[in-house]
């Protein structure tokens, strides 16, 4: 992973998408029945977006796109951590709260958003800490960190703005190109 300080809009336009036109969902009232359907969407929808392209006729016969975005291989993604992050983290847990995701899909990777406005969190003291391979004592990481370790591989560009002060609420703003494309 690179965290990146890069903005949305470059991010997007590395990606070959259209910035202007992004799939967006507001989930509200998270709940296994919740985390199903949104993890079902995004593996869908990537499914659909890499099927739909038409310069990989080759890849049409073969459903297993896995070779090409490594998420669609796993039962919990990336994104669904960060579902789940934004409620247990940000909202502590409060299902009346509202998770904005958006999605660009492009011809050379996704960009996706997470966004809520729950207590927000110093992103850069947590990007250390795992960054250097550790974790500060005391601090607690929900399944020992998994998304930010996750996140640690290369393939994935992240751009993390978190607050704590009024306004509060983080956004991650993930971007993956597609593989084995070229």
């Amino acid at each position: 992973m690179v965290f990146i300080k890069g903005s949305l809009e470059s991010m997007v336009r590395e990606v070959n998408a259209d910035l202007s036109s992004p799939i967006i969902d507001q989930i509200v009232g998270y709940g296994v029945d919740t985390f199903e359907r949104v993890h079902s969407d995004y593996i869908e929808r990537l499914r659909e977006h890499i099927f739909n392209r038409k310069d990989i006729e080759a890849l049409k016969c073969d459903s297993d796109f896995s070779n090409i975005v490594p998420e669609l291989d796993v039962e919990m993604s990336v994104v669904d951590m960060l579902l789940e992050n934004a409620h247990y983290r940000g909202y502590l847990g409060d299902s009346s709260k509202q998770i904005t995701m958006k999605y660009y899909f492009g011809k050379e990777g996704v960009v996706i958003q997470v966004i809520d406005q729950g207590v927000g969190f110093d992103a850069q003291k947590v990007i250390n800490a795992f960054e250097q391979q550790a974790q500060n004592k005391g601090e607690h990481y929900q399944d020992n960190g998994w998304a930010m370790r996750t996140l640690l591989k290369p393939e994935f560009h992240v751009n993390i703005q978190s607050s704590t002060d009024k306004p509060t609420g983080t956004t991650v703003t993930l971007m993956y190109k597609y593989q084995h494309l070229k």
